[in-house]
């Protein structure tokens, strides 16, 4: 894997990780402590701005405080989770996988196996799975958090999109590119009806399209999708 594109998933997984505290907070409800979550929103942002051992000192006294909430309170689950998408991010996977897997087994347990947040936890855990090479074991994973996500709402959401993105990732990762072709393309339908055609959701995919097209040879067309993916994200940034 060459430098840009390990400096690309790793940004990936910052950006990732911030989304998905953001859509934790929005499915779990929990008292808002004062310290508790002062630390939450430190570690976030030194997170975001890749000050790693600042990150990982603010999550580790949220992660205490929260296990004062006991060992199966959802707040434990978010905490752990988020310590772990540092470590992920940090390329740090065997400290990672644990918490990812507690945190699963609490919101499980909390919410019942079945709830759209612990889909989120389920992806997690497969996009550690993909960047270790452990395919078969993050197809898995993708499979159940999708399904769970169809079941409970629908096949039209774009968190549903979100998780096709990731199955047409983990195909192309394996040279599977028949099979990445139709998921991403569901993926950017969904997400063009939902969020609109500038919604930075499509950048991401119209980016992974475009990765499609150039491990395919056909280097014009990714070319021109990595340009509508640039000029979606920047419009967003209001460089445009």
């Amino acid at each position: 894997m060459n430098r840009s594109l390990k400096k690309q998933q790793r940004l990936q997984l910052v950006l990732c990780a911030a989304f998905c505290w953001s859509a934790w907070q929005a499915k779990i409800s929990f008292p808002q402590e004062n310290s508790w979550q002062k630390a939450i929103e430190e570690g976030n942002q030194h997170r975001v701005q890749g000050r790693f051992a600042e990150a990982e000192k603010a999550h580790r006294l949220a992660l205490a405080e929260a296990e004062m909430f006991g060992p199966e309170d959802p707040r434990l689950a978010v905490r752990l989770n988020a310590l772990a998408d540092l470590y992920h991010a940090n390329g740090r996977y065997g400290e990672a996988e644990p918490l990812y897997f507690q945190a699963q087994t609490i919101l499980e347990k909390a919410l019942g196996p079945e709830h759209p947040t612990v889909a989120v936890s389920l992806t997690n855990r497969a996009r550690l799975y993909r960047h270790q090479g452990r395919f078969a074991e993050a197809e898995s994973l993708y499979r159940r958090a999708l399904a769970i996500l169809e079941k409970v709402q629908g096949s039209e959401r774009q968190n549903v999109a979100a998780c096709l993105d990731e199955l047409g990732m983990l195909y192309l990762a394996q040279g599977r590119y028949p099979e990445v072709e139709p998921l991403l393309q569901r993926a950017l339908r969904i997400q063009e009806e939902k969020g609109g055609g500038d919604h930075p959701d499509v950048a991401v995919t119209l980016n992974n399209l475009g990765m499609l097209r150039r491990a395919q040879g056909h280097y014009t067309e990714a070319a021109s999708l990595f340009q509508r993916a640039l000029s979606i994200r920047k419009k967003a940034l209001g460089l445009e």
